[in-house]
C-alpha cells in the first residue's frame, strides 16, 4: 500500500471525525446519531470506500469483477469519493429541519393491512413461476428471465414496500383496541414471501428489509429509540453472513430434505469460509468501481459527464415502463448501462452475467461529470437532513414519515446505486398513493420539499 493511499484513507477518517464532532456538539446526542439518515449513509459510505480501499490496497480481498487496481488508482478513486461525501455533508449541514404542514388524520389501519396481505398473496402465487420453477441464482438466467418478465419480478417486491408505507400507522400503538390478529396475519404474509424468495430468486434482501422495518417501527415508538435503531443499523452489516447462510440453506432445501440441506449448509460454511468472506466484501462495493471509471473514462468525461443524464432518467422511472409499451427500450439502461460502460466483458451475450451496481460516486459522475456530481451530492445531504427530522417527528404527516422510513431502510441502495434509488422510490410512492390516497401523499411530499415560515428545531 502506497503512502498516497494511506494518506487518502487517513484523510477520509479525519473529515468524517471532524463532521461527527461538529454535529454532536451543535445538534444532537450520541444516541440520536443512530436514527440519523445522514450518519447511516456515512457508515455505509465508509464501508464502501475508505475501508474497502484499505482492504483492496493491502490485498486482503479481491473484487467481484476479478480486476486488480494499483494503490494509486484506489487513492484517486477514494479522493473523489471524499469530495462527493464532503458535498453531501455541506448540503446536510446547511439544510434547515423540515417544518411539517398541517395534515388530515391518517387512514385507518384496516385498509393498509388488507392491501399488504393481498399483495403478499399475489407475490406468493407469482414467485414460483418467475424462474419457471428453477432456482434463480443471479446470473445469466436470472437477467434473461427478468428481461422477459420484468413486471412479474416486481410483484414480489411490493408487499415489503407496502408494509414500509404502512409502518408509521403502527408506531406507538398498543394492542388495546387494535386488530392484533389482522396485524399478525399482515406481517406473517410478508415473512412467508420473504423466505420463499430465498430459494427462488436467491435474494436475502427482502428478509433484511423486513427485519429492519420491523425494528425501526418499534424503535420510533420507544422511549430510547436509539438502542433498537443501533440494532437495525448494525444488523444490516453484521447480519450479512447469517443471511448468506440462510440463502445457502434455502438453495439446498429445493428438492432435498431439511436434514440434508442443513448438513450441506454446514459443510459449505466450514469449507467455504474464504468464499463467504468474498461475498461479504462484495456487498459493500464502491471504491473499486470508481477506480475502474478512472481507468476507462477520459479527463473530459470526468469533467463533463458520459451520458449527460440518460441513465439518471431511466433510474428515475423510465426503466419501469414495460416493453409491451416501449418495445425498443434499451436492454442496458440506468445502472446497468453504467455497469456495461465499466465492464463490457460482462455483456458479451448482451445480458449481464452478474449485477454490479456502480456505487453512488460513479453514478453521480456519470451524468454531467464532477460539477453535476457535486450538485447531486448537495441535494442528497439537504434531503437527508429533512428526512431525518421527519423520521422522528410524531406530528409529521404519516405519509411523510413513511417516505423517511423507506429512505432510511433503503440507504444501502442509495450508497450502492446512487440515483438507482429513485426507481424503488417511484414504486413506493405509487403504493403509498394506493394506501393513503393522493392528498395524504402530497402532504408528505410538501413536508420534504422547501417551505417558508417558522422551522422546527427537532433533529434526527
Amino acid at each position: 500500500m502506497t503512502t498516497f493511499l494511506w494518506t487518502m484513507v487517513l484523510l477520509s477518517g479525519i473529515v468524517v471525525a471532524v463532521a461527527l464532532s461538529w454535529d454532536r456538539r451543535k445538534h444532537r446526542s450520541v444516541g440520536d446519531l443512530w436514527v440519523s439518515p445522514f450518519w447511516y449513509f456515512t457508515l455505509l459510505w465508509v464501508l464502501a470506500f475508505p475501508l474497502r480501499a484499505w482492504l483492496l490496497g493491502s490485498g486482503a480481498i479481491v473484487t467481484q469483477s476479478q480486476r486488480t487496481f494499483d494503490a494509486d488508482e484506489l487513492a484517486v478513486a477514494l479522493g473523489l469519493a471524499i469530495v462527493v461525501w464532503a458535498a453531501v455533508w455541506t448540503g446536510y449541514a446547511r439544510a434547515r429541519p423540515s417544518c411539517p404542514p398541517a395534515s388530515e388524520a391518517p387512514p385507518g389501519i384496516i385498509w393498509p393491512c388488507i392491501l399488504v396481505i393481498a399483495l403478499s398473496i399475489a407475490g406468493i402465487a407469482v414467485t414460483p413461476t418467475i424462474m419457471d420453477g428453477s432456482q434463480g441464482a443471479p446470473g445469466h438466467g436470472y437477467f434473461a428471465a427478468r428481461m422477459s418478465k420484468g413486471w412479474l419480478f416486481l410483484i414480489p417486491e411490493l408487499p415489503t414496500v407496502a408494509l414500509t408505507a404502512a409502518a408509521p400507522l403502527f408506531v406507538g400503538r398498543t394492542l388495546r383496541g387494535f386488530p392484533a390478529l389482522l396485524a399478525a396475519v399482515t406481517v406473517a404474509s410478508v415473512v412467508v414471501l420473504a423466505f420463499l424468495l430465498l430459494p427462488y430468486l436467491s435474494t436475502r434482501r427482502h428478509i433484511a428489509l423486513l427485519a429492519m422495518v420491523a425494528i425501526m417501527t418499534v424503535a420510533l415508538g420507544a422511549p430510547r429509540r436509539w438502542k433498537l435503531a443501533a440494532v437495525a443499523v448494525l444488523g444490516t452489516i453484521l447480519g450479512t453472513p447469517l443471511l448468506d447462510i440462510a440463502r445457502t440453506f434455502a438453495g439446498y432445501a429445493v428438492g432435498k430434505s431439511l436434514a440434508d440441506a442443513a448438513v450441506l449448509t454446514l459443510v459449505n460454511f466450514v469449507t467455504g469460509a474464504e468464499r463467504m468472506a468474498y461475498q461479504f466484501s462484495s456487498t459493500f462495493e464502491g471504491v473499486d468501481h470508481m477506480a475502474r471509471l478512472w481507468q476507462v473514462a477520459t479527463p473530459s468525461m470526468l469533467l463533463t459527464g458520459i451520458d449527460h443524464g440518460t441513465s439518471w432518467l431511466f433510474n428515475a422511472g423510465l426503466s419501469l415502463l414495460p416493453r409491451a409499451v416501449w418495445p425498443s427500450k434499451p436492454v442496458s439502461n440506468g445502472n446497468i448501462a453504467q455497469q456495461e460502460f465499466l465492464y463490457p466483458e460482462l455483456f458479451q451475450s448482451h445480458v449481464p452475467q452478474v449485477a454490479q451496481p456502480p456505487g453512488l460516486v460513479v453514478d453521480y459522475l456519470f451524468g454531467f461529470g464532477l460539477p453535476g456530481a457535486l450538485v447531486l451530492a448537495l441535494m442528497t445531504g439537504w434531503l437527508l437532513k429533512r428526512l431525518g427530522t421527519l423520521l422522528v417527528d410524531p406530528t409529521a404527516p404519516a405519509a411523510a414519515r413513511a417516505i423517511a422510513l423507506f429512505s432510511f431502510v433503503n440507504m444501502f441502495n442509495l450508497v450502492r446505486g446512487g440515483t438507482g434509488f429513485l426507481n424503488g422510490l417511484v414504486i413506493f410512492l405509487l403504493v403509498t398513493v394506493l394506501m393513503y390516497g393522493p392528498r395524504h401523499v402530497l402532504d408528505g411530499l410538501r413536508a420534504v420539499l422547501p417551505r417558508t415560515g417558522p422551522q422546527s428545531h427537532q433533529e434526527a
